[in-house]
């Protein structure tokens, strides 16, 4: 039997926890010329007297720090406020496979977007922050009004509640899926039961059933090699034990030879 669900439709919270999408602003990088004729771009994190320290970001989105005499350097070219302020509007991108959080939509709008159109009305990428802000306005409403973005597909309020079974089996498969890809074999037993125990008969149970077989599969495939790894793991042991035990047995005679002596 289906449990009962009251309201408009809710995500369980740990799949709230996987659609949240972090507010990645870019680092707000100055310029500064060397003396020496080199440029570093970055963010100033600390500084001494004498050294500037750097937040620098590499490829692939890694940051590291890098520290300048405050004596060499020639030269910083600082970004205009509107740039900065642009930078760091946070990036909620929009028709996912899954909606955000009605707070993400709200927070981008009202603690981002609308100041800064409010500060920068004459920026160069007023426009552009416009365009986003109705984007995500439109989403936000659809969000507001109960409707749900779901693998890729909007459902309304009345939608999302009829299959509201389904949506809260779906994590259950993503989660043996994602046990399944990092070989957590007991993992995938466990959710599936779960699963079972729960959401037997959505419409979740053939994908979540195929992978979970799948799953157990290449468990037994790989059994055998794991039970001789632990064969030869102990027979290792086994080894060197007889190796410490041998040692103790050639020892042993000249331990007796020094304690006679001693004893003398």
């Amino acid at each position: 039997m289906h449990p009962k669900s009251s309201g408009p439709y809710r995500l369980p919270p740990f799949t709230v926890a996987m659609l949240l999408v972090t507010f990645a602003g870019l680092c707000l990088a100055d310029q500064f010329r060397m003396k020496d004729g080199s440029v570093h771009e970055g963010e100033i994190v600390s500084q001494t007297e004498t050294n500037l320290t750097l937040r620098v970001r590499l490829p692939d989105n890694i940051f590291t720090e890098r520290d300048l005499l405050k004596s060499q350097i020639a030269e910083i070219i600082k970004d205009p406020e509107d740039l900065v302020a642009f930078r760091k509007l946070p990036a909620v991108p929009l028709n996912r496979p899954f909606n955000h959080p009605l707070q993400q939509y709200d927070s981008a709008i009202s603690n981002f977007h609308l100041p800064f159109l409010s500060q920068f009305p004459n920026s160069t990428h007023a426009t552009e922050v416009k365009r986003r802000l109705e984007e995500i306005t439109r989403e936000r409403d659809m969000v507001a009004s109960g409707s749900v973005r779901f693998e890729g597909k909007w459902y309304s309020a009345a939608q999302a509640k009829r299959r509201a079974f389904d949506f809260r089996a779906y994590p259950f498969f993503t989660e043996i899926a994602r046990a399944r890809a990092a070989r957590n074999f007991p993992l995938v037993l466990k959710h599936w039961q779960s699963f079972e125990g729960q959401y037997f008969g959505s419409t979740y149970t053939a994908k979540t059933l195929n992978e979970t077989v799948v799953a157990l599969d290449e468990y037994n495939r790989l059994l055998p090699q794991q039970l001789q790894e632990t064969r030869d793991a102990i027979s290792q042991y086994h080894k060197k034990i007889y190796a410490a035990q041998n040692a103790v047995d050639t020892i042993r005679p000249h331990m007796t030879i020094v304690k006679d002596r001693m004893q003398r």
